[in-house]
């Protein structure tokens, strides 16, 4: 069944389903354990994500399964938050004062269909990657976990206010 499967977002898949999908690559259940994680508590998993974009690159993932930034309502404000609270204390612990970024793709931009959170740590790996990682044309394709929580906390939901 297709609509439970997490898919390349090439891929038309707009169904929304609480339950995990079949073969969601970052669902527990499915995961592989191709790098270990550097933080993990009984929300949330970071790792470094295995095609580093910046000098420093991981992923912070919710272990509930949620497709994406634009399917989060209001209630899932808390989620957000120690998503971003985790993040923000990886990223001091580790830029030595280096630019940070924190931010989501949003469909069709993404790549896998399972939330996660970009942690980078600039410079970027190669200049032309700073694109997908700023927040151009009315955050069309990447919104910063900040603007994320003020869309939340102030309309309810992201996907309606874009």
């Amino acid at each position: 069944m297709i609509s439970n499967v997490c898919v390349p977002s090439s891929r038309k898949h707009k169904k929304k389903s609480k339950k995990e999908p079949l073969h969601c690559i970052f669902c527990p259940s499915h995961k592989q354990e191709t790098t270990l994680p550097v933080f993990e508590d009984e929300h949330i998993i970071i790792f470094p994500d295995i095609a580093p974009k910046a000098h420093r690159h991981y992923l912070v993932i919710p272990k509930v399964h949620l497709r994406d930034i634009d399917s989060l309502r209001y209630e899932h404000l808390p989620l957000l938050r120690r998503m971003a609270e985790a993040g923000e204390q990886l990223l001091r612990a580790e830029s030595n004062g280096a630019p940070t970024k924190m931010g989501f793709h949003r469909y069709p931009f993404t790549s896998v269909d399972h939330l996660h959170l970009h942690l980078l740590i600039l410079p970027y790996t190669a200049f032309w990657k700073r694109i997908k990682y700023e927040p151009l044309f009315s955050y069309k394709w990447y919104l910063p976990i900040d603007v994320a929580i003020r869309l939340l906390e102030e309309k309810a939901q992201i996907s309606s206010t874009m």
